[in-house]
């Protein structure tokens, strides 16, 4: 069986109605032998025939509830490609913006990963694109997992935002990219939706960063997730709104 060039990871907890749209943008990403993983993490709702309908090539792997965190995790230990990327059930990839940021790493072979602009789409409106701290909008080198860890399946809900701070202080080369390459999609009642930054534990998982950093003596501030497209830059920030 030859190797995928990417893994896609779409850990999943109900949000069946969005999860066919989803699936849907997945398959049509231009790029050949796609390995798609689906980890449903204990739904209550069908979700496995949603799957089958939409996806069929995918692997489908049900575990008792854990979080998304651990829902990642399990994804990323099952993967069997070069690189790893991750579309949560309500989110979707525009056409061709996997195959970009394959592109992007190859001319890039120092860069550990690279992150696109994140389009916000809610019935309330949506800033324009930017360069947001989102698991989705990336593409990630196994590598990369090697060297700062997995996901922290402590963390709660803030799980994405911890992994990047620890990518921030490992100083990883990445590159950004001009394209969006992530619909992230509002007000679908996600976990996250209409919690405080107190409720999300961004502010405890910032102090903790913090922490890491003055003990390591570089408690200063670090450059920012952003930069012109195919810039290859050192890794940042923290500015991420789940929900």
């Amino acid at each position: 069986m030859s190797t995928p060039a990417i893994s896609v990871v779409m850990p999943v907890f109900n949000g069946a109605r969005w999860l066919p749209e989803s699936l849907d943008s997945i398959v049509r990403q231009e790029v050949p032998g796609l390995e798609v993983i689906v980890i449903d993490d204990g739904s209550t709702e069908e979700i496995e025939s949603v799957v089958r309908a939409h996806c069929p090539a995918a692997g489908y792997f049900r575990q008792v509830n854990r979080g998304p965190a651990a829902a990642r995790n399990a994804g990323v230990a099952r993967a069997r490609g070069a690189c790893v990327a991750f579309l949560d059930q309500d989110d979707t990839w525009p056409d061709g913006s996997l195959a970009a940021r394959l592109r992007a790493l190859a001319d890039h072979p120092a860069a550990l990963f690279v992150l696109g602009r994140t389009r916000f789409v809610a019935a309330s409106g949506a800033p324009e694109p930017w360069v947001a701290t989102n698991l989705g909008a990336g593409l990630y080198r196994r590598s990369l997992f090697e060297r700062v860890g997995l996901l922290n399946e402590s963390c709660g809900l803030t799980d994405d935002v911890e992994w990047f701070l620890r990518v921030r202080e490992a100083g990883v080369p990445y590159v950004t990219l001009a394209e969006v390459t992530l619909h992230y999609r509002r007000d679908t009642g996600g976990i996250t939706h209409g919690r405080s930054w107190g409720e999300t534990e961004v502010l405890a998982t910032l102090r903790a960063s913090l922490a890491r950093r003055r003990v390591g003596g570089a408690a200063g501030e670090l450059p920012l997730l952003s930069g012109s497209k195919d810039n290859p830059r050192t890794a940042g920030p923290v500015n991420h709104d789940r929900g």
